[in-house]
């Protein structure tokens, strides 16, 4: 991969775990709920998908929920990707501890943010998004070289 590439996909995994973890829930449902007006009219509201975002019992995907999901999946798949490109022996070695430090501070500083709080199935879904990223370049590396 191009090393100009590598430094994209680093510069906006930090990014998106800055966001993910700093931004205040009040400007969160600001945004969210201009982006997501579809959100009232129930789509994929019995799928499992819809049922994951929505609230407990709901029938209408939350908005905030669903954002704030994505953003975990998005930035922690990114995250087992970088993890993955790197070249370092040592990181090859402990990624999944470095995941799981990256993922449990990304949790525990929301205590500091006003309007937010560590969820612990944030934390799993952080866990699973980055060894999902990490497995996937694994797999898109080695099938690569396989064919090269």
């Amino acid at each position: 991969m191009n090393i100009n590439l590598k430094a994209i996909v680093i510069l906006v995994t930090i990014a998106l775990l800055g966001i993910v973890t700093f931004l205040p829930e009040e400007t969160r449902s600001a945004i969210v709920s201009e982006i997501l007006k579809w959100s009232d009219m129930g789509i994929f509201s019995q799928s499992p998908i819809g049922l994951w975002f929505s609230e407990a019992g709901g029938s209408t995907i939350n908005p905030n929920l669903f954002v704030s999901n994505i953003g975990h999946i998005t930035a922690f798949t990114l995250l087992g990707v970088v993890l993955g490109l790197s070249r370092g022996k040592l990181i090859k070695k402990l990624w999944p501890l470095i995941l799981i430090a990256i993922a449990s501070s990304s949790e525990l500083m929301q205590f500091t943010i006003a309007g937010r709080q560590p969820d612990l199935d944030d934390f799993m879904l952080n866990i699973i998004a980055g060894i999902t990223g990490y497995v996937i370049y694994q797999q898109f590396y080695h099938s690569r070289k396989k064919y090269s």
